[in-house]
């Protein structure tokens, strides 16, 4: 299974997962998307494809369904998702703004 074999790499490489987390998190306070992306996006879509469909692509399509289904119905809605899901062209937000969807960040 893709999502094992990526829990399998990431215990293997613990100790660089500290970095990498601490990279992430300081992109994401500053609002570094270009960093977020090359970390959590692109490396994965480079390392591997399959892991990138299940884990990004796949996800973020399921999800832009349900939230589209959300946004059908009255009243407001407020989602929040991982950091990850919200860098390049196949973010949950990517998927939304093809569909005619408009999508903003809270501050």
């Amino acid at each position: 299974d893709v999502q094992m074999a990526f829990l399998r790499e990431t215990l293997k490489d613990y100790e660089n997962a500290v970095t990498m987390l601490d990279t992430m998190v300081e992109a994401w306070a500053k609002g570094d998307v270009a960093t977020l992306d090359r970390v959590m996006v692109e490396e994965m879509k480079a390392a591997s494809p399959a892991l990138y469909q299940a884990l990004l692509v796949d996800r973020n399509t399921d999800w832009a369904n349900q939230i589209q289904t959300m946004l059908e119905g009255s009243g407001t809605a407020f989602i929040a998702v991982g950091a990850g899901h919200l860098t390049g062209d196949d973010s949950v937000q990517a998927i939304l703004q093809k569909r005619g969807v408009t999508v903003e960040a809270a501050n």
